[in-house]
């Protein structure tokens, strides 16, 4: 059918009044249909989206309270010469002058303070010989003394009587217990004091 202006002139021309009403029918609009129902909801994507920025970094915490003055842990480290004879006692700590006494004494510097309460569960020593003597290899043994008296933890080893030779030893695992104001010394007994040694000592208290 021509157009709705085209329609009606048409139906003006034929003066035809059935054309010319059903001209004017064409040109008026329809009523709007129903909308359709809702289609099914599509299954989810297995693709992740992007990764969105990296946000800014939060300000810094204030600083935590001091902690206090741990009583956990602390060494004793010495360093001392064979003296020739055998026992001997010697300072576990480098602040004195080590030069062994077959006494304890604070006198001879050979015993210290402990200042806290803790037990020692390492003793450790180095040695090298600087110089040669008579007899054979020598056992040396450096035991921790408390109050003068052993206090069960020690460590022994075999060093041959040829100058530089050298030996370690070492001890851990030890219960001796100590309490502030109690005093410790190290003997070192040698089953051959004739070679000159120098022994480097480790003692820790956990």
């Amino acid at each position: 059918m021509p157009t709705s202006n085209g329609c009606a002139a048409l139906a003006r021309e034929r003066r035809d009044a059935t054309m010319a009403s059903q001209c004017n029918a064409a040109s008026i609009p329809g009523s709007t249909a129903a909308t359709g129902s809702t289609g099914a909801t599509g299954s989810a994507s297995t693709i992740p989206g992007p990764t969105g920025p990296t946000g800014t970094t939060g300000a810094t915490g204030a600083t935590g309270a001091t902690g206090p003055i741990s009583t956990t842990l602390y060494e004793y480290r010495a360093q001392f010469t064979n003296t020739g004879v055998s026992p001997v006692f010697f300072s576990p700590s480098l602040t004195n002058s080590n030069n062994g006494n077959s006494t304890i004494s604070f006198s001879s510097l050979n015993r210290v303070v402990v200042p806290l309460p803790c037990t020692m569960t390492q003793i450790s020593w180095g040695a090298i010989v600087t110089a040669t003597g008579g007899g054979g290899a020598n056992t040396a043994t450096v035991t921790l003394y408390k109050n003068r008296l052993s206090a069960g933890l020690s460590c022994s080893a075999t060093i041959s009587n040829t100058v530089n030779a050298t030996q370690s030893c070492n001890v851990t695992g030890g219960t001796a217990s100590v309490n502030a104001g109690d005093t410790i010394s190290l003997q070192l007994t040698e089953t051959n004091p004739n070679p000159i040694i120098v022994y480097g000592t480790f003692l820790r208290r956990q």
